[in-house]
């Protein structure tokens, strides 16, 4: 049985912000990851596609259109949310804030489409799950995402 989360009325709100990442992945075992392009917070680093949530938007909705603005692929979501994790951001514009990141597994809804960047992103591509948590240059949600559900 699925659980749905409500919509959330926006990834923003006074005491916090919530994004979302997806676990992509291949037949072949691999998931994909998403380059970040090289301006704003984190810039340069891989991470799993995702984001905020906009407003009136469910968690749910979020990741699968972050997914298609980011890569431009469709996906179907495999699992329930899963809390990746939650912290109070100690610097920056949001300082003081907690920060949720809810993932979700997921599978290309057509496998002829192919992940190419788009939105906010510079390079895309499929590593397995070894390869992901080798990566030096992941993104600090990503890495604890891959440690956690890899």
């Amino acid at each position: 049985m699925s659980m749905e989360l409500p919509a959330l009325g926006s990834s923003e709100s006074t005491n916090g912000i919530v994004s979302t990442r997806a676990f992509i992945y291949r037949n072949d075992g691999k998931l994909l990851l998403a380059r970040r392009a090289p301006k704003g917070e984190q810039s340069d680093l891989w991470e799993f596609p995702g984001g905020k949530i906009d407003l009136g938007e469910s968690p749910q909705e979020a990741v699968i259109r972050e997914t298609r603005e980011e890569t431009g692929i469709d996906i179907d979501l495999t699992s329930d949310p899963l809390l990746v994790h939650s912290r109070s951001i100690e610097d920056g514009k949001h300082k003081g804030k907690l920060y949720t990141s809810i993932g979700f597994t997921a599978v290309v809804r057509n496998p002829d489409q192919i992940a190419r960047p788009l939105d906010g992103v510079t390079a895309v591509r499929w590593l397995l799950p070894d390869q992901i948590v080798a990566l030096p240059d992941l993104t600090l949600t990503s890495r604890q995402a891959a440690e956690k559900f890899l």
